[in-house]
C-alpha cells in the first residue's frame, strides 16, 4: 500500500514526469484488486465452514422432546370373557 501512496504523491507534485507512473501505478492497483477478491472468497469458504460446524453443535433447550407413545396392550381372553360376562348380567338385570 505505502508504494501506492509514493506513486500518487509522485503524480500529485509533478504531473508531466508523474504520468509516466501511471502503468505502474495500475499493475498495482489491479493486484490490490486481485487480492480483495480472493480474501473475500477466502472470507465466504470461512463462513460456509463456520456455519456448518455451529451447526453441529447441539443447542439446550432448542431440540425436538422425544415423546415415546405407550400404546395400550390389548385385551386378553380373561379380560374379554369378564366384559362378556359383565354385559349379559346388565341385560339380564334390565329385563
Amino acid at each position: 500500500m505505502g508504494k501506492l501512496v509514493d506513486l500518487v504523491k509522485k503524480i500529485m507534485e509533478d504531473p508531466e514526469q508523474g504520468v509516466a507512473s501511471l502503468p505502474e501505478l495500475l499493475v498495482l492497483a489491479e493486484e490490490m484488486e486481485q487480492n480483495d477478491i480472493e480474501q473475500l472468497d477466502r472470507i465466504t469458504k470461512l463462513q460456509e465452514s463456520n456455519r456448518a460446524l455451529l451447526q453441529q453443535i447441539p443447542i439446550p433447550d432448542n431440540e425436538p422432546s422425544i415423546e415415546i407413545e405407550v400404546e395400550p396392550e390389548p385385551p386378553t381372553i380373561e379380560d374379554a370373557v369378564k366384559e362378556i360376562l359383565e354385559e349379559l348380567r346388565k341385560d339380564k338385570e334390565e329385563d
